[in-house]
């Protein structure tokens, strides 16, 4: 396992604990957030391919589709609760990891 891939998988573990340790992912909004964000990483992160299902665990496909379902559920809440600035740095951290997970391999 490269050292790249080692940072960003603890980058993942961080940034999941921290959301929901802070709460924000176990609200009901988890469930809305689990079909967009399954949507979201077919249409636009997997490009429609099939294969959404197979997956290393750990991997980088597998890590941008949780930052996926992380994002739509950040955004279902925020559109139905309001945005503040910690939930928009949230999101915009997010979309930056995704772009880190999705074009940089480890």
């Amino acid at each position: 396992m490269r050292a790249l891939s080692i940072i960003q998988i603890l980058l993942f573990f961080a940034v999941s604990f921290y959301l929901i340790w802070k709460g924000y992912i176990l609200t009901e909004y988890l469930v809305f957030g689990v079909f967009a964000g399954l949507i979201l990483h077919w249409s636009l992160t997997n490009k429609g391919n099939q294969d959404i299902i197979n997956i290393k665990p750990l991997g980088a496909g597998f890590r941008v589709l949780l930052y996926d379902i992380y994002l739509a559920t950040l955004l279902i809440r925020g559109f139905l609760e309001g945005f503040d600035k910690n939930l928009v740095f949230l999101c915009l951290i997010i979309a930056g990891l995704i772009v880190i997970d999705y074009f940089i391999e480890g």
